[in-house]
């Protein structure tokens, strides 16, 4: 008995020894098929596009997750690209193998000299020539986020402009041009301001204005005035505003009669805005603007607003081509409302400073000047000190960091919804502070 069950036992570790060896026979021949197929791979590695979240840099396990499907996925790329594909597949491979690269090194710096070494690699391939395109453009944006994190030096500042501009060597490239030549001018500014000297800022804005401004892209070449205006943003602190307004007899205000005083200049428009009652900007921001000027109007501030929109009409022409007409229909299709002749005289009645002005046109784009001068896309208001330089400039009035600090104690959200009332999320808080410290004597 004893000898038969040892003989089973036998038979059964050859058998299992037998099926082992079988089993990795075909896990190796199941990885050579999928070599063999980088379409497959290919298609692995897009079905996980939309599936990852990226994480806080302040949550390692999440982060190391991020990294790990990262790495995963850069393996497959390099599996798929061992079967030697060729045409569309290859080029999606090496694109989806840089992404990785770009995912990976954001989160672990020590990738980047092996992600920047990749890049090179697949641009000294001719077969590679529009991958390669893509993936140097992915890398040059990857280096912008380095830049946007991390000090870094004028001699880094200046190959990486370069980098830029050969890359724009290439035509076909002009589809990352307003990025990428955008963003140089703001980062010349960091070191500009280090420095205390405008000189490279102003050399990097010329430099990228030409480029915009030879563009093929109708788009890039629309966009070329945002060099200078980035800088003239950015100094208003310093140099103040130079801004053109009409009085509603159509003469051009003074703005000089201001000095001495603070000042509250409001861009506004007539657009509604999505969940707000059907009310504008201005109209949810007025409570609280009006009780910010009851509470320092003995004390010499001044408001003065602007509307920047093409739809009213004042006793100036005002009919501002900021919209097309694509525009407009969506527009009515977003407010189920369509375009309306405002009265304007009727509805500035209603603000409790007096001083109301239309913009300056430009006639090439029929966009306000103060909009492009200053690289402004909407609503905003600048806090300007008695000197005229600018203390405080936001976009909006209802996105700021002052939001629930004051007004929305206990109010909750809820996905894809704005918490209510919307008018308690704008809060007047930065300006009070400023207004405070003004009157006060203290250093802005």
């Amino acid at each position: 008995m004893k000898k038969t069950l040892l003989a089973l036992g036998t038979v059964a570790i050859l058998l299992v020894a037998s099926f082992q060896a079988e089993s990795r026979a075909l896990a190796t021949d199941s990885e050579m098929s999928l070599t063999e197929r980088p379409e497959e791979l290919l298609a692995l590695i897009n079905s996980r596009f939309h599936m990852i979240d990226v994480p806080q840099r302040s949550e390692k396990d999440a982060v190391a997750a991020y990294v790990n499907t990262f790495q995963e996925i850069k393996a497959l790329a390099e599996k798929g690209l061992a079967g030697n594909p060729t045409g569309s597949v290859r080029s999606d491979l090496l694109q989806r193998k840089a992404w990785a690269y770009s995912n990976i090194a954001d989160y672990e710096p020590e990738m980047y000299p092996e992600y920047e070494a990749f890049v090179k690699e697949v641009e000294a391939n001719p077969n590679d020539k529009e991958a390669a395109m893509h993936i140097r453009g992915r890398f040059l944006e990857f280096c912008e986020g380095r830049f946007w994190r991390n000090p870094f030096t004028e001699e880094e500042f200046l190959a990486h402009r370069q980098s830029v501009l050969e890359f724009f060597d290439n035509k076909e490239a002009e589809t990352y041009l307003q990025l990428l030549a955008v963003s140089l001018v703001s980062h010349s500014l960091k070191l500009a301001d280090q420095a205390k000297d405008r000189s490279l800022a102003l050399e990097t804005a010329a430099i990228v204005k030409n480029l915009l401004e030879n563009a093929d892209d109708e788009f890039n070449r629309g966009l070329a005035y945002r060099a200078e205006a980035i800088l003239n943003k950015h100094w208003a602190s310093e140099d103040g505003l130079t801004i053109t307004g009409f009085l509603p007899d159509g003469k051009e205000f003074d703005f000089a009669s201001l000095k001495g005083k603070p000042v509250l200049l409001i861009l506004w428009s007539n657009r509604q805005r999505p969940f707000s009652q059907g009310k504008t900007e201005l109209e949810i921001i007025l409570p609280h603007i009006t009780e910010l000027y009851e509470k320092y109007r003995s004390k010499g501030f001044e408001i003065v607003d602007m509307c920047i929109d093409m739809q009213i009409r004042g006793p100036v022409e005002c009919n501002i081509g900021i919209f097309t007409a694509s525009d407009i229909e969506r527009q009515e299709a977003i407010y189920a409302r369509g375009p309306e002749d405002i009265d304007w005289e009727k509805k500035v009645q209603t603000f409790p400073w007096s001083i109301h002005l239309f913009p300056q046109k430009d006639v090439a784009t029929e966009q306000p000047v103060v909009m492009r001068q200053y690289d402004l896309f909407g609503d905003h208001q600048f806090l300007l000190a008695p000197d005229g330089k600018v203390v405080v400039s936001r976009m909006g009035g209802t996105y700021n960091e002052e939001i629930v600090k004051k007004r929305v104690a206990g109010l909750t959200w809820e996905p894809g919804r704005m918490p209510q009332p919307w008018e308690d999320r704008f809060s007047t808080l930065v300006f009070e502070e400023a207004l405070e410290n003004m009157f006060s004597g203290a250093s802005l």
